[in-house]
């Protein structure tokens, strides 16, 4: 008869710990596309922001100017 059972099973060592990088490569990658997500919504917010600002001194620019050109 062969010797005692070494435990773990030294053919589930490398496999459990596959799993496990597996899983936190995952949890990476999700968190990157999550980030990636909310930097572009905050890029999107903030131009809506700039564009608004444009407008409204575009707006007032006309508004302030152009009867002063009439004089």
């Amino acid at each position: 008869m062969s010797g005692p059972v070494p435990f773990p099973p030294v053919g589930l060592k490398r496999p459990a710990r596959a799993i496990k990088m597996n899983l936190a490569n995952e949890g990476l990658e999700a968190r990157k596309k999550d980030e990636e997500i909310a930097g572009k919504k905050r890029k999107a917010e903030e131009d809506r922001r700039w564009e608004g600002r444009f407008s409204f001194l575009f707006l007032a620019r006309l508004l302030i100017l152009a009867p002063l050109r009439r004089l």
